[in-house]
């Protein structure tokens, strides 16, 4: 009875399949057929057919989004939502965005949604702009079906998605182009749409050292920190200063004016012709006035003045 019904069972299997394994894709984009041992399947034709639908669920394609379609479109086509504008363009950004467009192409399509009349802006409107002002008549597109708070949600999280590059890792990849033979300083600039002096600052960053680099990366701290530390001469001393400015939580301007002090070369200060005074003040302004100075440059100073009857003491205390 088996042998006769069992050819019956494999057909009427096989057609189950076809319906549930689509649906089981959608619900476990990892199989757990490619985690199971081996051993627990049976052996004969019941265990053929379990490999044989495992193979099938492997092998499937991944899912297409049917909302999603990418179409060259007219840019007049294209309307803007003025809620869901920048509110400022930077124009020199915008610029260098032109000339990368004009060199390169466009990267990235636009995303947009169909309208009755015409397609609706949602995200890529720096791009949008930067093609209209070169004359392009058509741009690339990526078409999405959405309502009015998924569309906002989109064009808000497509500028959160996305970081910048790391100042380090971007002098890292411009020396590498640079080091390919192919390219020139005046050639990359024109494809990025940089002037040579932004690459000029940010090729001069490839001069840290690696443990420099990795503190930089750690400690989060910005281009204006490295660029300070690039006028020490070397690792210990860049180190040493790394160590006040994290400490001491110092800002770009902070960190340049350490540096300052650190490479002040020291000399004999011009002599100065001083009128003697009776009145103690005077003194002590000035020397307030030295220890503001040296907080300026991110030395920490103590000042403790002990005023007595014959005068006053003052105890300079530099911490370090």
């Amino acid at each position: 009875m088996f042998l006769i019904l069992q050819p019956f069972f494999c057909n009427l299997f096989a057609k189950i399949s076809e319906r549930i394994v689509p649906l089981f894709f959608d619900l476990c984009p990892v199989p757990f057929f490619r985690h199971a041992p081996r051993r627990m399947l049976s052996v004969g034709k019941e265990a053929h057919m379990l490999y044989s639908f495992q193979e099938g669920l492997l092998n499937m394609p991944p899912k297409r989004d049917p909302d999603r379609r990418l179409l060259l479109l007219p840019v007049e086509e294209i309307k803007t939502v003025p809620n869901r504008l920048r509110k400022n363009i930077d124009r020199a950004a915008l610029s260098e965005l032109m000339i990368s467009i004009a060199q390169i192409g466009l990267i990235q399509p636009i995303v947009v949604r169909k309208l009755p009349e015409g397609y609706e802006l949602i995200a890529g409107e720096r791009r949008l702009r930067a093609c209209k002002l070169l004359g392009h008549r058509e741009i690339p597109c990526i078409v999405v079906q959405a309502g009015e708070e998924r569309c906002a949600v989109m064009a808000l999280s497509e500028n959160l998605q996305r970081r910048p590059l790391h100042f380090l890792e971007e002098a890292e990849r411009l020396n590498a182009l640079l080091n390919g033979g192919a390219m020139t300083e005046e050639k990359l600039s024109t494809l990025l749409g940089k002037n040579e002096p932004y690459l000029e600052n940010r090729l001069r960053l490839i001069k840290l050292p690696k443990e420099t680099c990795a503190r930089l990366r750690a400690g989060g701290l910005s281009e204006r920190h490295a660029r300070a530390l690039l006028r020490l001469s070397d690792t210990e001393r860049q180190q040493q200063a790394l160590d006040l400015i994290e400490r001491r939580k110092m800002t770009g301007p902070a960190a340049e004016r350490l540096v300052d002090s650190l490479t002040k070369t020291p000399g004999a200060a011009p002599m100065r012709i001083l009128r003697f005074s009776r009145d103690c003040r005077l003194f002590v302004n000035s020397v307030k006035d030295c220890i503001d100075q040296l907080e300026g440059s991110g030395v920490t100073a103590d000042l403790i003045e002990t005023r007595r009857d014959d005068g006053v003491d003052l105890l300079i205390r530099v911490r370090t």
